[in-house]
């Protein structure tokens, strides 16, 4: 309130600028609307007052004030970094120079040239000289930070940077065409395809007909393919144009010549015979440029190409091949203008037809079914198969007529013994049979067991023979696979119904009991016997030697005795006091963090499937957390003088171990002693500024602390 009136509070900002518009320091003044103010000039390092505003005093208004003072250099004017680069994009290879200038600061000047590569890696190209240009060349394609930076002789610096990209190599029209020499109505494709220069690409395919007349097929864009049918026979001109994002163009030329299109109409009398037969081969043609000749050539089964008659006029010519296997026959029609076609076929030669047929069993049980498999060689191609069967009873049935159908699957409906035959025939009506015995049993069952599949070393195991079904009399054979993976007879075939055995080793074993009737038909009936060793705990802690509020990884483990395994988790802590952490259960580990620091004594049990139980104890020191407490002789020193690092800890697992780093004004960091025992180390710096120095502490569980600290050297 001002004489009882309520008044605005007011603002007045006061501002130091430079020259150039940089702020060099603000202030802040308030007051009641209608107040007077004051402000004052202040002084600046390097500066010197250039103008006093109007404004410096007057009133509070009802908005804000900015009241603004400004500096110039001491030196005169402000240091200004007029650079330049000769070019922001260039083709990899090529050169850039970079032009150092400046103005006003403090000459002389000194200038650096520095770039950050495409991978992010600042590299000095040329450190402060009075060099005011330098070529470089960029060793790869990417885009590049460059800066060019001045120092006048007061030490201030100023940057100015430039992004340059680096293309590949020069430009580059790597297009094609799909022939140069083409039958009337055939497309061809034309692939635009370039390299270097600057991308994006654009492409444009023109062509020259016959006449002389130019066409742009298609102009200039993106699409990297055009397929053009020519509309008459002659020679063209074709041209695929490639224009880069700098617009260089780079023109590919082909010769296009297009004929009427030469068809060879040829064919053969046969593609499959037998050995002996003559094979008649016609030559026929049309299109292209009258007269025609024709060749015949074959390739035998060897690989060897054979001339069976050259070049002449003869349209037709018969050939007998002379050995068994599969040609390729070709004939070939040329026109007067040398163009050829060749037309190819495939010969197959085969030997008199054979039966190679057969069955997948020639005894089996009721109600099992028999594969007929249907093959054949020689003959003439293609084949049929018939699949025919004679019962016990002599009654003959088709079960599946001639087909090209290879195999058949059959189930007899009966016991007794069957004639089964397969009949193949060729092309050329011939029929080769094929006869098979089969006979088939009722049902035979294996109905074996073993006392125990599971068993220690030293027991013996009791192997009991049974059958049912079948034909006759029973034999029973014992054999077992050891854990080496050796099969070893325990008994052979035999009406001994029962065998008692005792292995020899620990390990798994395959055990067999087979057993054959009068028909000679064998079933196998398999077990698996495993033979422990006694049982022993394997189990582990993943670390004796931890700091307080670290977890500690338990795992049980177990061989020998009997499976399945369960696993008990115990402590005693350093109270003596005993803690189940977890209780029996299949659980293979567990993880655990000790309350408190001091010696814990850690127990995994393990029992097996009768009971038996092992007890496993691990000694676990539990240490108070590692704390770095090193120190440093002083903060800031004069240049010249050295400084004093101690290094101390306490806590974690002793012994300890230090390391000295310090990171230079520059951002370099040097290790000064690298991790030992020593717990000084002194140290010089080399130069001016501000240092980052840090002291490692390592104890001997592989735990680390680090403490930093400041250092000024002036």
């Amino acid at each position: 309130f001002k004489n009882g009136t309520a008044q605005a509070v007011s603002t007045v900002m006061v501002m130091y600028t430079s020259t150039n518009g940089t702020t060099l320091g603000s202030a802040k003044l308030t007051g009641m609307s209608g107040d007077s103010y004051t402000t004052t000039a202040k002084t600046f390092t390097g500066y010197k007052l250039k103008t006093t505003p109007d404004n410096a005093t007057g009133t509070f208004g009802a908005t804000t004030i900015t009241v603004t003072y400004v500096y110039e250099p001491e030196g005169g004017q402000e240091l200004v970094n007029n650079s330049s680069i000769s070019a922001t994009s260039i083709n990899k290879g090529e050169s850039v120079k970079l032009t150092g200038a400046a103005s006003g600061g403090t000459t002389p000047y000194q200038y650096a040239y520095v770039a950050q590569t495409p991978a992010g890696d600042w590299k000095v190209i040329k450190d402060y000289s009075t060099s005011t240009s330098h070529t470089w060349t960029p060793a790869s394609t990417g885009t590049y930070t460059v800066q060019v930076k001045v120092k006048d002789n007061a030490g201030t610096v100023k940057v100015k940077s430039f992004t340059l990209k680096v293309n590949g190599s020069a430009l580059t029209n790597n297009s094609t065409i799909s022939a140069t020499t083409i039958g009337k109505g055939t497309a061809v494709k034309m692939t635009g395809a370039a390299s270097g220069g600057t991308t994006p690409y654009k492409y444009a395919y023109v062509v020259q007909a016959p006449s002389g007349n130019w066409t742009v097929l298609k102009d200039y864009s993106t699409a990297t393919s055009h397929t053009w049918t020519p509309a008459s026979t002659g020679k063209y001109t074709v041209q695929i144009k490639v224009k880069d994002a700098k617009n260089t163009v780079v023109v590919k030329s082909y010769t296009l010549t297009v004929n009427n299109a030469l068809v060879n109409n040829s064919k053969i009398s046969a593609t499959s015979i037998t050995k002996g037969t003559t094979l008649k081969l016609t030559g026929a043609a049309s299109g292209g440029t009258t007269p025609y000749k024709f060749a015949y050539v074959a390739k035998t089964p060897a690989g060897e190409w054979k001339v069976i008659k050259d070049y002449s006029t003869s349209t037709s010519h018969s050939w007998t091949p002379a050995s068994v296997g599969t040609y390729t026959v070709q004939i070939k029609v040329k026109d007067a203008k040398n163009t050829v076609v060749v037309k190819s076929f495939t010969l197959k030669v085969a030997t008199a037809l054979v039966n190679n047929s057969k069955i997948s069993a020639t005894s089996i049980e009721k109600g099992t079914a028999v594969k007929m498999t249907g093959a054949a060689s020689g003959g003439t191609t293609p084949y049929k198969y018939a699949y025919v069967v004679q019962a016990p009873n002599g009654n003959w049935t088709v079960l599946k007529d001639y087909s090209t159908a290879t195999t058949h699957t059959w189930t007899p409906a009966s016991t007794g013994k069957y004639t089964v035959q397969i009949k193949v025939k060729d092309a050329k009506n011939t029929v080769v049979v094929k006869s098979f015995t089969l006979t088939v049993s009722a049902a035979l069952v294996n109905n074996s067991k073993i006392s125990a599949t599971t068993i220690v070393k030293g027991s013996s195991v009791k192997l009991t023979a049974s059958a049912s079904g079948g034909s006759g009399f029973y034999n029973y054979a014992y054999v077992a696979k050891t854990p080496a993976g050796e099969w070893k007879v325990l008994k052979n075939y035999s009406t001994a119904t029962s065998h008692t055995w005792t292995p020899a080793s620990t390990g798994k074993y395959t055990v067999q009991v087979k057993v054959r009737d009068s028909n000679s038909l064998v079933k196998i009936k398999e077990f698996t016997l495993t033979v422990n060793t006694a049982l022993v705990n394997n189990s582990k802690i993943s670390s004796t030697s931890i700091t307080k509020g670290t977890t500690i990884k338990l795992t049980g483990a177990a061989s020998g005795g009997v499976t399945p395994y369960q696993y008990a988790y115990v402590a005693k802590t350093p109270a003596g006091e005993w803690k189940v952490i977890k209780n029996y259960s299949t659980s293979t580990t567990h993880s655990w963090t000790p309350a408190s620091v001091g010696t814990y004594t850690v127990q995994i049990k393990v029992k097996d499937a009768k009971g038996t139980v092992v007890v496993k104890s691990f000694t676990l020191k539990v240490a108070a957390g590692l704390t770095n407490t090193s120190k440093i002789s002083a903060t800031s020193i004069t240049k010249g003088k050295s400084v004093t690092m101690t290094g101390s800890a306490t806590g974690g697992t002793n012994f300890y171990q230090y390391a000295y780093v310090v990171q230079s004004p520059s951002g370099n960091w040097t290790v000064l002693k690298d991790y030992s025992s020593a717990t000084t180390h002194t140290w010089t710096p080399a130069s001016y500024g501000t240092y980052t120095v840090q002291i490692k502490v390592k104890d001997t569980s592989g735990s680390t602390a680090v403490k930093s600290f400041s250092l000024k050297v002036s």
